[in-house]
C-alpha cells in the first residue's frame, strides 16, 4: 500500500512538472538558448544601395515575430519602420516580398489554420486604425509603389 502510495505522488510531481514546463515552454526555450529569433542587425547593411535576400528576409521575420504573438512589440515595428525610411524603395520592396503571406491566427482564420495574409494586411490587423505607426508604413508602401 506504502508503495502504491509514493508511485500516485511521484505521476503527480513528474505530471505537475510536465505541466509547468508546457506551460511556460517559450521561457524554457529562451533560458536554455534556443529556438530564439535572431534579430537584425540594425548597423550593418543600412547604407548598402540593396541588401541581400538573407538581410530582408531577417528584417521580415523580425516583423512577423514582433506581432505574432499575445501583444504586438511595437517598438520592434517602429525601429524597423524608421530603418526602411531610411533607405531605398527596392529595399523596402525586398522586405515585402521576404515577408511574403504568412498564417494569421488571432480570430482572423476562417479555416483551421488561418488566413494567409501580406505584410501590409497583418500590419492592418495588429495596429491601431487610427495610430501613426500603421500611417508611416502606408506612407512607406506607397513610396516604394506596393499597393495597400
Amino acid at each position: 500500500m506504502r508503495m502504491i502510495k509514493s508511485v500516485w505522488i511521484y505521476l503527480f510531481v513528474v505530471s505537475l512538472l510536465l505541466f509547468v514546463f508546457v506551460r511556460f515552454f517559450s521561457f524554457f526555450k529562451r533560458f536554455l538558448g534556443f529556438d530564439i529569433p535572431k534579430a537584425f542587425d540594425y548597423e550593418n547593411n543600412v547604407s548598402s544601395p540593396v541588401w541581400t535576400a538573407v538581410y530582408s528576409k531577417s528584417i521580415a521575420d523580425s516583423l512577423f515575430n514582433s506581432m505574432n504573438r499575445v501583444g504586438t512589440d511595437e517598438k520592434v515595428l517602429t525601429d524597423i519602420c524608421t530603418l526602411l525610411e531610411g533607405t531605398s524603395s527596392d529595399n523596402v520592396r525586398a522586405v515585402y516580398s521576404a515577408f511574403g503571406k504568412r498564417r494569421y491566427f488571432w480570430f482572423a482564420g476562417t479555416g483551421f489554420l488561418g488566413n494567409p495574409l501580406n505584410l501590409s494586411e497583418w500590419l492592418n490587423k495588429e495596429l491601431n486604425p487610427a495610430g501613426a505607426l500603421l500611417l508611416r508604413f502606408r506612407i512607406l508602401f506607397q513610396r516604394a509603389g506596393i499597393l495597400v
